[in-house]
């Protein structure tokens, strides 16, 4: 049976966050031309996530609550606690009334990673380093990447030009971050948003792995 969150007597929203959609619509008073006017505004939601790998918590992070699945494979492989992404087995988003759990099954051989690297403090908006323990786990040693042939500065331009029309949260609500990758011509094919630009990359990492793009 669904929850009907409207009914919860919360005059702070703290147990509907795991439930929250992307955008919460609010009264707000807007001064314009002069004149103050009472209307309905969209504004972006930013849910505690927490993800724990095979049972073990590793950490929670403020995110915008869509595309979750790839959040978590993005952010696992980006912060190399997995080796591939055939490391990463499944996940299933628990939503609870004070944020949401990410139940990601991994390789046995990475729980390892996962114990020695815990963070100890909530990421905040998908701060990148929030939560790490020492210097040393920051300053990761950067893995080189195989030269190709320039892209054209034409191609980047239109990229940027067009990366707007994927970012449907950003429309609506604004100060939403996107990422997005392009074929060489500059045409945008994937896009993820979130209020957090470092989870907003996480998400489009994870969704390109999904579709076997390396």
């Amino acid at each position: 049976m669904p929850i009907d969150v409207t009914q919860m007597q919360d005059p702070l929203g703290l147990l509907r966050l795991g439930y929250a959609k992307p955008l919460l619509e609010l009264r707000a008073q807007r001064w314009e031309a002069g004149a103050s006017n009472e209307r309905t505004e969209q504004v972006v939601e930013e849910t505690p996530v927490a993800i724990v790998y095979n049972g073990i918590p590793h950490v929670v992070m403020m995110a915008t609550p869509v595309d979750l699945e790839d959040f978590a494979l993005g952010f696992s492989i980006t912060e190399e606690l997995i080796r591939t992404p055939d490391d990463f087995r499944s996940a299933e988003v628990v939503r609870y009334s004070q944020g949401i759990e990410i139940q990601a099954s991994i390789a046995p051989e990475c729980e390892g990673v996962i114990t020695t690297r815990n963070r100890r403090l909530t990421g905040r908006t998908g701060c990148g380093i929030c939560g790490t323990d020492s210097i040393t786990a920051v300053l990761k040693q950067l893995h080189p990447v195989a030269p190709s042939a320039p892209i054209p500065p034409s191609a980047i331009e239109s990229a940027l030009r067009s990366l707007v029309t994927h970012q449907t949260l950003n429309a609506a609500a604004g100060a939403v971050h996107a990422a997005g990758w392009a074929s060489r011509d500059g045409t945008i094919e994937l896009a993820r948003e979130d209020v957090g630009r470092h989870n907003a990359l996480d998400k489009l990492i994870g969704a390109l792995l999904k579709r076997g793009v390396d």
